[in-house]
């Protein structure tokens, strides 16, 4: 509990600051809604798309075009079907709700393929991140219910493009996720097309 309280602490501290070295030299602030599918073993559990998806960014620049940062998302997928499970003691079938919360909490780097100095209208850009993602699977048949909760080590990758308008910029990105598998949950990972508006500052 003293580690998760710890880890929160620290970033809750990196969304607010932003780096050190970025300080004068400007900073994004980023909110967005990203529906996203899910893939792989996510995509097994859970087939249906998940519209229930926000994000969040803050970053300072380190130059004039690379962002160091932090950013909080939250998905939620869920799915109501009667396809065979298998489970600890065997296979059922039957009406499920399965339900999967995941957000990560990343350390992020991207770069812009222009200077904001020039306020162009278009400034595509590449970057990743690498941190927590905090899963909890929910499986429920009946009466009976199966739960995993667990922090697991992941990382995201991301291409976008801002394009100005009269009040700052708008954001559209693409974007994949990938949590590592752990002792108590399987690997995670999904999809995810974000569009949002970013504050320039």
């Amino acid at each position: 509990m003293k580690r998760r309280i710890g880890f929160a602490a620290l970033v809750a501290l990196a969304l607010v600051l932003p780096p050190a070295g970025a300080r004068g030299q400007g900073a994004l602030t980023s909110l967005s809604w990203d529906p996203s599918f899910p893939s792989g073993e996510t995509g097994d559990f859970i087939g249906e798309f998940a519209w229930r998806s926000f994000g969040m960014d803050v970053k300072g620049f380190i130059t004039r075009r690379l962002t160091m940062g932090a950013s909080f998302d939250w998905r939620l997928f869920n799915e109501v079907t009667d396809k065979l499970i298998e489970i600890e003691d065997g296979h059922v079938s039957g009406t499920q709700t399965r339900r999967l919360y995941a957000i990560p909490v990343l350390i992020t780097s991207h770069y812009y393929f222009g200077s904001f100095r020039d306020y162009p209208r278009y400034i595509p850009y590449v970057g990743g991140g690498a941190g927590g993602y905090w899963i909890e699977e929910k499986l429920e048949i009946g009466v009976y219910t199966m739960q995993k909760k667990a922090w697991n080590f992941g990382l995201c990758v991301e291409v976008g493009t801002l394009f100005q308008f009269s009040y700052g910029y708008a954001l559209l990105r693409f974007k994949y996720n990938y949590a590592f598998e752990s002792e108590e949950v399987a690997p995670v990972s999904w999809w995810s097309v974000g569009i949002g508006i970013v504050d320039t500052h």
